[in-house]
């Protein structure tokens, strides 16, 4: 039954679920496309528009009401919780085949975890976030010359995809054993000496662990961290966390002497997706599939 009080809820939201279930059931030609975030929905859309693909529309999950109550553990946390939410409970009530709607979450810690969820309606990125198809050097090293008017050496910049991965592997085991554990800024542990960037892990794991009362689990914690990296062999694009990666790049650039105004994580985010092109996503599986299921 729906109280009043859904049915107030509901009004703050473009779609429910009852109500894409009668869109696509009414409407089989149209092609619509649920995300995690405005940033997506920003560049898909751009990308049909260049392509003349009028009947793709993109929108953030958080246009639609998605109960909690189907958001299972084993979904993830957020906005990507809800999107394999979303995909689930329409696969299960649209017949299969039907072509109009499909869902596309990052895929995090699966790549790590081993995790697979099957899902007719679920697309998930190659990598661990959708930012993550600009993560290659030639893309971070244009920003640091263009944007921040700042040097970044070969050996700079592995230190920071370094510092990254150990900072990927931390927040995996972290959602592993102590999930409800409050993440931690690294930044202040950071260090520039000799134009080469250094991490104090040791003293970030102190006050990520001790100083939240859960010194006990700290040999457990290092322990499945390590052993989580050196398993880890393919692409290092499946074990960056995009918030740690904006985060030392625009300390980094503070550090060499960027304006202040330009090193702020959020700008340097708009900076980075500026870069999204068709022609640097086209050799990618998952955006050949999206267009060509786009163009059908």
């Amino acid at each position: 039954m729906r109280t009043k009080k859904k049915i107030e809820r509901e009004r703050e939201y473009l779609f429910t679920i009852e109500g894409l279930l009668a869109r696509y059931e009414n409407e089989p030609t149209i092609r619509d496309l649920f995300v995690e975030g405005q940033s997506e929905v920003s560049i898909l859309s751009e990308l049909a528009r260049k392509l003349c693909l009028d009947n793709l529309s993109v929108y953030s999950i958080d246009n639609v009401n998605v109960p909690s109550d189907l958001v299972r553990d084993d979904y993830g946390s957020g906005n990507r919780g809800r999107v394999v939410a979303l995909a689930h409970a329409l696969s299960q009530s649209l017949a299969s085949g039907r072509a109009s709607v499909y869902c596309l979450a990052d895929k995090d810690f699966d790549e790590i975890f081993e995790t697979v969820i099957s899902c007719e309606r679920l697309w998930f990125t190659d990598f661990s976030c959708f930012e993550a198809y600009l993560f290659d050097s030639a893309v971070i090293k244009w920003i640091f010359a263009t944007y921040f008017s700042v040097d970044l050496s070969d050996a700079a910049l592995s230190d920071i995809l370094g510092v990254c991965r150990t900072l990927f592997f931390v927040r995996a085991a972290k959602k592993k054993l102590l999930n409800a554990l409050s993440w931690v800024d690294p930044v202040d542990q950071f260090q520039l000496k000799s134009g080469r960037v250094l991490f104090d892990e040791k003293n970030f794991l102190l006050r990520l662990l001790h100083f939240q009362g859960q010194k006990a689990h700290a040999d457990e914690f290092t322990e499945l961290t390590r052993r989580m990296e050196g398993a880890a062999q393919s692409d290092f694009r499946n074990y960056i966390h995009k918030g740690d990666l904006s985060s030392i790049v625009c300390w980094f650039a503070r550090e060499r002497g960027a304006s202040q105004h330009l090193c702020k994580t959020e700008v340097f985010n708009r900076v980075l997706l500026s870069q999204f092109s068709l022609e640097r996503i086209s050799e990618f599986a998952l955006f050949r599939n999206l267009l060509s299921w786009a163009a059908t």
